[in-house]
C-alpha cells in the first residue's frame, strides 16, 4: 500500500492522522490501538471545525507488518519497500495452489 495509490479521501485521512500525530509522518506501520485512538480524538473534533472521513477500515485490512501492526502509507514512506508482498507471490506456495486446484481441493 503506497500513499500515491490511494483515494482521495483515503489520503484525507492519512494528512489528518499525521496532523494529530506528527511522528506518523515517518512511521512505517500503526497498531489498531494507535488507529482507534486516533480516529476517535478526530471523530470528536468534527463537531468544531474537523475533518469529515469515516472510520479507516481499508486500513485495518490492508497489508499487515505483524499481527495487530498494520502498514501505514505515509507521503515520506511512498516508495517501494512500502510495497508489501502477499505469500501467493512465493512460486512454492503458487505451485502448492495449482496442485490443489487441480485435484479439485478447495482452499
Amino acid at each position: 500500500m503506497r500513499y500515491s495509490e490511494l483515494t482521495k479521501s483515503q489520503k484525507l485521512c492519512i494528512d489528518e492522522f499525521i496532523k494529530f500525530r506528527p511522528e506518523l509522518a515517518t512511521a512505517k506501520s500503526i497498531s489498531r490501538q494507535e488507529v482507534e485512538e486516533i480516529w476517535k480524538a478526530l471523530y470528536e473534533l468534527r463537531d468544531s471545525g474537523g475533518a469529515f472521513f469515516g472510520y479507516p477500515m481499508w486500513l485495518i485490512r490492508g497489508p499487515k507488518v505483524s499481527r495487530g501492526l498494520y502498514v501505514f502509507p505515509s507521503p515520506e514512506n511512498d516508495d517501494e519497500s512500502m510495497v508489501v508482498h502477499s505469500e501467493n507471490d512465493d512460486p512454492a506456495m503458487i505451485e502448492f495452489l495449482a496442485d490443489c486446484k487441480k485435484y479439485g481441493i478447495i482452499i
